[in-house]
């Protein structure tokens, strides 16, 4: 029994060392542990880039910059999540991110976090373009980095015109230069970026259409203008003193005009001025006779009106008008102001007419004292060698300079008178302002676009000048010379020659 005993509390005693010894109280289990709500990407990056990219998390917004060149349709970024997330899609997977990407984060309790991902390129640059010239319609191939392969989130534009993209990826646009953009170099811009190219796209004018609206021998076409109502043309016949009508419907007649007695003798220049004063007072045709002053006539007849001014010693062999209605009344239809070339006192003489009295004439250019300016010099000292043709716009007066072989512009509010291309001697060239020489040139009008066109009658030419470029550009040669020459408010141009032979009057179109 004994022995028994002593076993048994040996055996107590070793379930107390072993910690085993049964209390009686039944043992509660641990709780589980809660799952993480935590979905929060703590790092987004492009770790393929050279150097790695690495964006900005601001709240559920992320941003990143990538390299000139990065094509964002095939991005594959490197994304941090917390112990037990999940993020769709999935990083490493590669993405198209010319467009923002949303990404979902799944917590490892299930609940979700949107993250909207915009990728950025750091510039945009252009290589090359080809080709290099062309006119209205050609196709450009631009090459360069950062652009976008989503043709609308890119703009190309020439001198601020837009250019039709016809397709795109990240290295390269192709793009149709637009009419009448001029010479100039292309922008692209992506988004808030953007890049020019280093050389200009050499634009080049062509005439669209050209076609005859009247031609005869023996016609002598110093002056064309059209109406801006119904679009009639009028050309001025030096040689038989006459203007010749030119209806829309293709019907031509011709018009004898007079002095109120007499026919002119040698009639040059003529106009439309457009009074706003409705009725048969509502336009009036104004010409120049060389020898005997400014007339003026009424519409549709063009009978005689009134004479605006005699040739005398100030106004001396007025060969063409402009004219800007002023205060018009009913009495007296022709108020304005009053701009004439004068051909044989080589100046510029502007008066005002009211209620049938000239007063204030300013003259431009020294009567009788023939000589050149080159570059920009007040109007006291400018000097014109034989002025023909005048056109007024945006209180420019656009000169032609005969004798001086120069297109010439008068600035009355500067008070001054610059050159805008020839030099003062004979030439037959083209290109940049300095190098363009002219042979006599005519008449010179300007589109509403800034466009200089000029007739050059010496060489036969019409010419094109761009003041973005500062180039000119032949865009009809062969001429049997060209000197009438008007536009109307869609850039449409009317010319007439004044050659030995046949001559015609011209409707051209430019693109």
């Amino acid at each position: 029994m004994k022995s028994v005993f002593i076993k048994s509390v040996q055996f107590l005693t070793l379930l107390l060392l072993l910690g085993t010894f049964p209390t009686g109280c039944k043992k509660t289990d641990d709780p589980v542990a809660a799952k993480s709500s935590d979905k929060s990407i703590t790092a987004f990056a492009f770790n393929s880039l050279s150097p790695a990219v690495n964006a900005t998390i601001s709240g559920n917004t992320i941003t990143a910059t990538v390299p000139v060149g990065t094509n964002l349709s095939a991005l594959a970024p490197t994304i941090a999540l917390p112990t037990g997330a999940v993020v769709s899609p999935a990083s490493g997977v590669a993405q198209n991110f010319a467009n923002p990407v949303t990404y979902t984060v799944t917590a490892e309790d299930g609940t979700t976090q949107t993250y909207t991902v915009t990728v950025s390129i750091q510039g945009v640059s252009i290589v090359s373009f080809a080709p290099t010239s062309g006119g209205a319609g050609t196709t450009v191939v631009i090459n360069g980095a950062g652009f976008s392969n989503v043709s609308t989130d890119n703009k190309v534009t020439i001198n601020g015109q837009n250019a039709a993209i016809t397709a795109s990826r990240t290295d390269q646009i192709t793009v149709q230069i637009p009419e009448r953009a001029g010479s100039g170099n292309l922008v692209v811009a992506v988004g808030g970026r953007q890049a020019t190219s280093a050389s200009a796209f050499a634009y080049q004018y062509q005439i669209a259409t050209n076609t005859t609206l009247f031609s005869s021998s023996g016609r002598a076409f110093q002056s064309t203008a059209v109406d801006p109502d119904d679009g009639t043309v009028y050309a001025s016949d030096r040689t038989n003193s006459a203007v010749i009508i030119m209806k829309p419907n293709g019907s031509v007649s011709a018009a004898t005009l007079t002095d109120g007695t007499n026919k002119h003798a040698s009639l040059t220049g003529i106009t439309i001025l457009k009074t706003g004063l409705g009725g048969s007072a509502d336009k009036y045709l104004v010409a120049t006779n060389e020898a005997k002053g400014v007339y003026s006539y009424s519409f549709p007849n063009l009978s005689y009106w009134t004479s605006v001014q005699a040739n005398d010693a100030i106004y001396n062999a007025p060969t063409s008008v402009a004219v800007v209605s002023q205060s018009p009344s009913g009495s007296y239809p022709t108020n304005g102001t009053y701009y004439m070339a004068c051909f044989g006192n080589s100046t510029i003489v502007r008066t005002n007419r009211n209620n049938g009295i000239v007063s204030g004439a300013t003259t431009v250019g020294s009567a009788g004292s023939k000589g050149f300016n080159a570059g920009q010099v007040s109007s006291t000292n400018a000097r014109f060698n034989g002025v023909v043709g005048i056109f007024l716009k945006n209180n420019l007066l656009y000169v032609a300079d005969e004798g001086n072989h120069a297109v010439r512009v008068v600035d009355y509010n500067a008070g001054t008178v610059s050159t805008l291309f020839g030099n003062g001697t004979a030439g037959n060239a083209d290109g940049a302002a300095s190098a363009v020489r002219l042979n006599l040139p005519s008449n010179v009008v300007v589109d509403n676009s800034g466009l200089v066109y000029v007739t050059d009658r010496g060489n036969g030419r019409l010419r094109v000048f761009d003041p973005r470029s500062q180039t000119s550009q032949t865009l009809l040669s062969g001429l049997n010379a060209p000197y009438g020459l008007s536009i109307d408010n869609s850039g449409t141009l009317y010319l007439g020659e004044w050659g030995s032979g046949t001559n015609r009057v011209l409707k051209l179109t430019v693109k």
